[in-house]
């Protein structure tokens, strides 16, 4: 994708898809354990900083990646006799 934004939106999404079928089916948990908690909107916390982590992650790796144009191009360096 190019748009890095559109990116980590979907990545958001799909870890809070995961994370809601978790609360929701897999870890039911008993009315008595945390009457005052809120899954939802820890959920929603841990999918912003999912957003946040893929863009700092695409940030971090493309300071590192080596351009193209530099590998590509030959050096302007003097190789034969001088004219002076």
């Amino acid at each position: 994708m190019d748009n890095l934004y559109v990116s980590a939106g979907i990545v958001a999404c799909i870890f809070l898809l995961a994370k809601f079928i978790e609360i929701r089916f897999i870890s039911k948990q008993s009315e008595d354990d945390a009457p005052d908690s809120k899954p939802m909107k820890n959920a929603l916390r841990d999918a912003a900083i999912v957003f946040v982590c893929y863009i700092l992650g695409h940030f971090i790796v493309t300071q590192f990646n080596e351009s193209p144009v530099i590998l590509g191009s030959k050096p302007d360096v003097f190789t034969g006799a001088p004219g002076f």
